[in-house]
């Protein structure tokens, strides 16, 4: 992160990899067309930069009236459960090795936690970041078999206690047609929720997108 905060580029590192594609543009469009802004974003401050993914991420508002931040917490939560649950709810009837949940739910917290950074300089499409949050979590989960990484961190333990609790007391959260229901419509969007894209990213989405091309 501190790398990528020092030599965060500039106008023309930026310009040079524009031009690069200035024989596409010409093929295609006949002309150069404007710097993008992906590309443009190496001329950005830190601060610029910073405010732009933060505001991108969370805090724009959704179709002008909900801000990013309660669906994402919405989307995150029920993430957080899909995994934590992953080996309670019988969607078949096979038999299962028991996992500790609570300790699966304080590594993806840990690692959400650790993750946070990139929500905010690096990137403003959550789905890129997602899956290496999950990925990485089962990683560790199942590489350190159970042994305490959180150690004394008052705030992890507490809190994948309070969540853990939750999952385990509530019937609705342990009821497998409801784990299949989230599992299947949960979205994972671009960061602007841009519609009818950001309902094609769920399971059934996906499903119903591709009938309509094949019909």
């Amino acid at each position: 992160m501190g790398i990528v905060c020092v030599y965060k580029g500039d106008s023309i590192t930026a310009h040079k990899i524009w031009e690069s594609h200035s024989l596409f543009f010409n093929n295609t469009y006949g002309e150069i067309l404007p710097m993008g802004q992906g590309v443009e974003a190496l001329t950005w401050d830190s601060e610029r930069t910073f405010l732009f993914h933060l505001n991108e991420n969370w805090f724009y508002p959704i179709y002008k009236y909900i801000p990013r931040i309660f669906a994402w917490c919405f989307i995150y939560f029920f993430t957080l459960y899909l995994c934590a649950n992953v080996n309670k709810v019988r969607l078949f009837s096979y038999e299962r090795k028991e996992i500790n949940s609570k300790y699966l739910i304080s590594i993806l917290i840990t690692q959400f936690i650790s993750h946070i950074p990139l929500f905010t300089i690096l990137s403003c499409d959550q789905r890129r970041i997602l899956i290496p949050w999950i990925l990485s979590s089962f990683f560790i989960f199942i590489l350190f078999n159970n042994r305490k990484l959180h150690g004394n961190i008052a705030f992890i333990r507490k809190t994948s206690d309070f969540i853990d609790k939750i999952f385990a007391t509530n019937k609705l959260f342990a009821n497998k047609y409801f784990y299949i229901i989230i599992a299947t419509t949960i979205i994972v969007p671009f960061a602007c929720f841009p519609l009818p894209k950001t309902l094609y990213t769920s399971v059934i989405g996906n499903l119903i997108y591709i009938l309509q091309n094949l019909f």
